[in-house]
This record gives C-alpha cells, structure tokens and sequence, in this order.
C-alpha cells in the first residue's frame, strides 16, 4: 500500500511540475508577443506621425529605436518589395516568392494577412542566426494605414 501511495505521489508531482513549465513557457511566450506587437505599434505610429521618408530611415538606422539586438522593423509593400530590413542588402529587393525552410511564401502570406485583416501573425521557419538551425519564427505584421505597405518583427519560439 505505501509503495502506492508512492507512486501516485510522485506521478502527481511529476505531472504538476510539467505542467508549472509548460504554464511558464506558455505565460513568458505570451508576453514577448505582446511586447512584440507593441513593438510594431510604435513602427506603425511613428510612420504616420513622421511619413514614409522619415519612417524608413528610422527602421533602417544601425542600432536605432527600430533596431535592438535580434529584434527590428522590417517593412515591405504589397508587391513584396523591401522597404526596411536589418539586412541593408534586402532593401529595394522583391522577396514575395521567398521561400522558409519548408517550402512555404511566407512573404505572400504575411502580404495577404495584411491586405484581409489589416494586421495579424505569421510563422514560418528560418535559420536562427545565432543557432545556426532553422527553427520557428513568429512574426507580427500591420498594414499602415491608407498604404499599401506593412511593417512587422519577429521572434524565435524557443528563445
């Protein structure tokens, strides 16, 4: 009987504890998307306030308030033309038949996503540049207003 009572002790141990980190890791997700959006909110608010010359310039400043560390602004029209992008070669690039790790135009769907709803998720996988493996990239986009152009960031799931 003790051995039971054993077992069904610390199988509920076992199984509150991965729950604690599954709530965890979902609660820490759920926040850096929330940062995330406010993030692109900022880049969407400073463009209407300021105006596309002044808003690209800031998105595509070196360590500026659009760029920090991992995360920046990247901007693209409805015809898959890089406006901003932390990778300087990209800009002035038609991307819209880029391709993730799986094959899929993400570029297309992020541009559809815009067009339908205004603004919303994309995931796709690409190679973490730190990492060196492809892994799942979480991106939130937003169209400005009146324009046919939209502005996004992303984060790696995992970290």
């Amino acid at each position: 009987m003790k051995k039971v009572v054993v077992i069904v002790l610390s199988t509920l141990f076992l199984s509150c504890v991965s729950f604690g980190f599954a709530w965890f890791e979902s609660t820490d997700l759920k926040e850096k998307r929330d940062q995330l959006k406010t993030f692109v909110n900022s880049a969407v608010d400073y463009y209407v306030a300021n105006g596309e010359e002044a808003a690209m310039k800031a998105f595509n400043e070196k360590d500026g308030q659009f760029q920090k560390g991992d995360l920046y602004i990247f901007a693209n029209t409805f015809e898959g033309v890089t406006l901003a992008h932390i990778n300087e070669k990209l800009i002035g690039k038609t991307v819209i038949k880029l391709k993730d790790a799986k094959q899929s135009y993400f570029i297309e769907e992020q541009i559809k996503i815009c067009k339908e709803k205004g603004e919303g998720w994309n995931e796709y996988y690409w190679t973490h540049p730190v990492k060196k493996a492809v892994a799942l990239k979480i991106t939130y986009i937003k169209r400005i207003p009146g324009k046919d152009i939209y502005v996004g960031a992303g984060l790696y799931k995992n970290d």
